[in-house]
């Protein structure tokens, strides 16, 4: 699917930091490893959407060069983020993040689109990411694009001691 002719890829700009940082939980919301770890142990302390804001805060201020935004008439409605490893020549696909309320737009699409043509144009000659398998919508856009699996995971997690808000397993 083509992206709208309204929706435009951009570099991240300073004043995007609050509207992507406000969307964060909408966007990674059935998408988060460690949501599902809070829902199956009830672990205590930050909430599982403050830990992705507070990691997208930290790569923000980090790495502003390595951010994209998607805009909708003024309105920041996705981003993305990457890395490059200079040395090995391999760039990071790192997160491609929609509002719900844009999505099956070809936003994402065009957000992946716009980061490999970033990629190829900082030389690097291997693109990487990491999905979750009942990730679909992104695996499809991943996939249309010409990546392939190369390596499958499983993440264990066992309770060491009983919790009152939850029974052991």
């Amino acid at each position: 699917m083509k992206p709208q002719p309204n929706i435009l890829i951009r570099r991240f700009k300073r004043e995007d930091f609050e509207a992507i940082l406000g969307m964060t939980e909408s966007c990674w919301r059935g998408a988060s490893f460690n949501q599902r770890i809070e829902e199956l142990f009830g672990l205590r302390g930050k909430p599982w959407w403050e830990l992705k804001r507070d990691s997208i805060k930290g790569f923000l201020e980090r790495h502003p060069d390595w951010v994209f935004v998607a805009e909708v008439d003024g309105k920041v409605v996705g981003y993305a983020t990457y890395s490059l490893d200079r040395t090995q020549r391999v760039g990071h696909v790192l997160n491609n993040a929609v509002h719900p309320d844009w999505r099956r737009k070809g936003i994402g699409r065009a957000l992946h689109r716009r980061v490999l043509e970033e990629l190829k144009r900082e030389g690097m000659e291997v693109a990487l990411l990491v999905t979750a398998v009942h990730n679909v919508p992104a695996r499809r856009i991943y996939e249309s694009h010409g990546f392939e699996v190369v390596w499958e995971a499983l993440y264990y997690a066992k309770r060491l001691r009983p919790s009152p808000n939850s029974s052991s397993r």
